[in-house]
């Protein structure tokens, strides 16, 4: 008898802290955080063409090939990363980013940006390079 009174306690004790678990897990937010910015970057002072000249570089691209129409899938990627880089680091409306792309239209942004955090969760070597192309961004406005 004694037996059975202890794991009835223990399993009330154990099932009143389950609820507060619950409770507090409840209490928090469900959407994953965006990426930390480094305190340093003043996003009003960074200009997207900027960006696109960094990411340019990092990729072994050329400017043009950033603000073209060609559709290749290494300069859709190059994009995409220019639009996290930009979205993440600065206050710039999707028309702006879409102006300093070429003229590319808000929607495109926006669905380049969907492919970024894409590629961000799924592949490690894009998510390596938006990651240190973050940092230099970081250094390059101090």
């Amino acid at each position: 008898m004694i037996g059975h009174r202890a794991d009835a306690v223990f399993a009330a004790k154990l099932s009143d802290e389950l609820r507060k678990i619950a409770a507090f897990a409840a209490s928090m937010p469900v959407t994953a955080p965006r990426p930390t910015i480094p305190a340093t970057v003043k996003p009003n002072r960074l200009a997207v063409g900027r960006l696109v000249e960094l990411v340019a570089f990092e990729l072994g691209l050329t400017v043009a090939d950033l603000i073209g129409p060609c559709r290749v899938a290494r300069l859709c990627r190059g994009r995409a990363a220019v639009c996290w880089l930009a979205r993440v680091t600065t206050n710039r409306s999707l028309r702006e980013i879409g102006r300093a792309l070429g003229g590319r239209d808000h929607s495109t942004i926006a669905h380049a940006l969907r492919h970024a955090k894409l590629l961000r969760a799924e592949d490690p070597a894009f998510h390596a390079v938006t990651s240190k192309l973050l940092c230099a961004v970081a250094e390059l406005v101090e």
